[in-house]
């Protein structure tokens, strides 16, 4: 799960802060409270009134919470996570090309593996540790196990994190 924490938007200029506010991404539920968080996951892809989004607004909400749990990685480090180039996703992030259907499966786990990977480590060490050759992925770093078709088993691996028998 990947933690979304909202703050009080002025309705008068749609920011949040000085910064200008993200879209709202269907699916995702965000409060006008300072400080309330909702864990999202790759299951929580359902409207308020508990319809099913559409196949293409679960693939923008998965790019949303990926780039959103992604912030200090360097572009081009998410955008082979993501398994695209960098340029087709800027292309994607701003509406140019659609979120292809085969994507789904990969993001949805990129999208567990981040939740359960901040649940252990500081995000802002996600980069460093995408880079990191893992025993446990036979020395490939996540982000070339994640490329090589290896996403379940980086799940695995940041799952065995949380175990306590784990050090």
């Amino acid at each position: 799960m990947i933690t979304v924490i909202s703050r009080p938007v002025d309705s008068s200029t749609d920011s949040v802060g000085d910064a200008p506010m993200a879209p709202q991404t269907p699916g995702v539920e965000y409060s006008p409270t300072s400080g309330v968080a909702k864990d999202v996951g790759a299951s929580d892809l359902n409207t308020k009134d508990g319809a099913s989004v559409t196949a293409g607004e679960n693939r923008l909400v998965l790019l949303g919470l990926v780039l959103s749990a992604l912030p200090e990685v360097p572009f081009d480090d998410v955008a082979a996570l993501l398994g695209v180039n960098a340029a087709r996703l800027e292309r994607m992030m701003h509406g140019d090309e659609s979120l292809p259907r085969k994507f789904d499966e990969r993001w949805k786990t990129i999208v567990d593996i981040l939740g359960v990977l901040h649940s252990v480590l500081k995000p802002s060490a996600t980069g460093r540790w995408m880079n990191t050759p893992i025993p446990g992925l036979g020395g490939l770093s996540p982000l070339k196990a994640v490329d090589k078709g290896m996403a379940a088993d980086v799940l695995a691996v940041v799952r065995a994190y949380r175990e306590p028998s784990f050090s």
